[in-house]
């Protein structure tokens, strides 16, 4: 990351940022890291698609991580029409929901 960043960074958006949620000025370079931080990280991960992970796995919201293939099958779902997506979509719960009775009923 080009060294020139930071004042540019600190000024459109950790300063602004740090006034409305009313943060002391001693801790706008800690604001600062942390912007910065993100951006290399999604840096990172832009350049290495193989260390990709959601935002709700790091922020710690799901312990999910989807491998490429399954990620595609959803985007290929996602763009499909209405009706179709549905369909998928219902005959998928119906799936999940048979797998859970018999696992939930087996007496083994």
């Amino acid at each position: 990351m080009d060294v020139e960043i930071y004042p540019d960074v600190l000024a459109a958006v950790v300063v602004p940022l740090a006034c409305q949620l009313q943060i002391l000025p001693e801790l706008y370079s800690i604001i600062l890291l942390s912007v910065l931080l993100i951006v290399h990280a999604f840096q990172c991960i832009r350049t290495n698609p193989q260390l990709a992970v959601s935002i709700d796995y790091l922020v710690g919201k799901t312990n999910l991580v989807l491998d490429q293939d399954t990620l595609k099958r959803l985007e290929d779902i996602n763009a499909l029409p209405g009706e179709a997506k549905d369909y998928i979509l219902n005959h998928i719960d119906i799936m999940i929901r048979d797998f859970k009775n018999k696992k939930t009923y087996s007496h083994k």
